[in-house]
């Protein structure tokens, strides 16, 4: 069952596990045509569930030890809301460099998230997150690993060629982790697609 963390129950009984709701999902993705979510039968519930839930374990075990701030309370259940965490907005450049917006170059005037405020930015990582762990088919969801750990669908040794699973999921990948590393994070990661 999905308890969504609104900011000011971080330590409630039961304690939250989602930064976003069931609904919320439905209409992202609906609101986009996604066939997952606008072909009936619907994806049941408890797919969802559990890929909401798969999502939130993935963005914990990722960026536990990297994300910007602190916890409010050092035994809250998850790892927002928190406080000293710098509001970031960046331009990203083709050549690859980052220009942040509206900070001066001695941090004089940043903005931070109240301790009770979850990131747009956290919510849509774990919706885009949530998507790649849902199956094709809509009939299942999966525990998330990293893009490396891609099945081969197709091999050629002539001329070389290789086909993958669900080229899709890496996409979802690499929109939900690119948003988080920039935005939510310490230090940014370095992205190329390969």
């Amino acid at each position: 069952m999905i308890v969504v963390n609104d900011g000011t129950n971080s330590n409630a009984s039961p304690c939250p596990n989602s930064y976003v709701s069931l609904q919320e999902m439905r209409t992202f993705w609906e609101n986009r045509n996604d066939s997952i979510f606008t072909a009936s039968p619907r994806v049941s519930t408890a797919v969802l569930d559990a890929a909401l839930l798969y999502a939130v374990d993935y963005l914990s075990q990722k960026y536990r030890m990297r994300w910007i701030g602190s916890k409010v309370e050092p035994r809250q259940c998850m790892e927002w809301p928190r406080e000293w965490a710098a509001i970031r907005d960046y331009v990203d450049f083709p050549d690859g460099s980052l220009l942040p917006l509206g900070v001066s170059s001695k941090n004089k005037n940043l903005v931070y998230y109240t301790t009770t405020e979850i990131p747009e930015a956290l919510k849509r990582a774990q919706i885009f997150l949530a998507r790649a762990a849902i199956a094709d088919d809509g009939l299942s969801a999966s525990q998330l690993v990293g893009v490396l750990d891609r099945s081969t669908k197709r091999e050629k040794l002539g001329e070389l060629e290789v086909e993958y699973f669900n080229a899709q999921r890496e996409k979802f990948f690499f929109d939900a982790s690119r948003e988080v590393e920039i935005l939510l994070t310490s230090q940014r990661g370095t992205w190329e697609r390969g």
